[in-house]
């Protein structure tokens, strides 16, 4: 429950408004309507930063991961379409090629692609 870092304290439950706000949250980042009672989110990580999240749609089976260190949509999705969806972001090194000329430091790549998982 701790680790959820939604507990005001530890051993604590979040309260239901707490945990509708976590819903709400990611299912806005993930493009995605629905009742709130179909999904169940997990979180895990140090409470003092933001926590990765594995939510799970109950009906129809879906899975989308968040990373927890930006507000963009899920890292991973599963089961939307028949389509298992990776999305790929890092930091990189810019280089001295024409797309980045004068650019300096680190800019963040994204890089996605489709699984068909078949019938």
């Amino acid at each position: 429950q701790q680790k959820l870092g939604l507990g005001r304290e530890a051993g604590t439950m979040p309260t239901i408004a707490q945990a509708d706000k976590v819903v709400s949250s990611l299912t806005k980042r993930a493009n995605i309507d629905g009742p709130k009672e179909n999904y169940i989110v997990l979180s895990y990580g140090p409470a003092q930063k933001k926590q990765w999240q594995l939510m799970l749609q109950l009906e129809p089976f879906a899975v989308y991961f968040f990373r927890g260190e930006d507000d963009g949509p899920p890292m991973i999705v599963a089961g939307t379409g028949g389509l298992t969806h990776f999305e790929i972001r890092r930091s990189k090194e810019c280089s001295g090629s024409s797309a980045t000329a004068g650019v300096e430091g680190k800019r963040k790549l994204t890089e996605s692609f489709d699984v068909d998982l078949g019938d």
